[in-house]
């Protein structure tokens, strides 16, 4: 019976001929993602897609921040922002490009940052991964203690 279901879906799906990024209305995401200078990511975007291959929301996300383990305890912080994607092909596997910008803030420290995150990728159905890179540059009271902290990233995701 479970294998007749699972055949029942995937005949479905296969007579559709849209795929998540190119079907009109609400859309949203959840994804993980780790950087070279020790961050990892919990991150959630909802917003419209356009029905041709342009999806514009915002989004809300959870880090820990390892690199800066003074006392053996890792930084946590939430980023917010906007989200902005381009799937270039109605197509089951499809290249895109996005972009996120907004701000990081820092649940520890009066230090937050601007965030600034373009990203290049590839979607299978449902499921995304992309490589992007990402600068976030802090400011903490006045410009001359601003700091700036670039990373290349991977994340993965689902949208939905």
């Amino acid at each position: 019976m479970t294998l007749a279901l699972a055949l029942g879906v995937l005949s479905v799906d296969a007579q559709s001929k849209d795929y998540v990024d190119y079907e009109r209305g609400y859309r949203a995401d959840i994804a993980v993602s780790t950087s070279i200078s020790e961050q990892y990511t919990l991150s959630t975007s909802h917003g419209f897609s356009f029905g041709n291959g342009l999806y514009v929301g915002g989004g809300v996300g959870f880090t820990a921040e390892t690199f800066l383990n003074f006392e053996d305890a890792p930084h946590y912080l939430v980023p917010l922002f906007a989200d902005v994607k381009y799937t270039f092909l109605n197509k089951r596997v499809s290249p895109f490009v996005s972009a996120r910008v907004g701000g990081v803030f820092n649940t520890e420290y009066k230090m937050n940052r601007m965030l600034i995150n373009p990203m290049v990728g590839i979607n299978v159905r449902h499921f995304t991964v992309g490589l992007g890179y990402e600068l976030q540059h802090a400011f903490k009271g006045v410009i001359e203690n601003s700091a700036s902290m670039n990373n290349v990233h991977l994340r993965v995701g689902y949208t939905f």
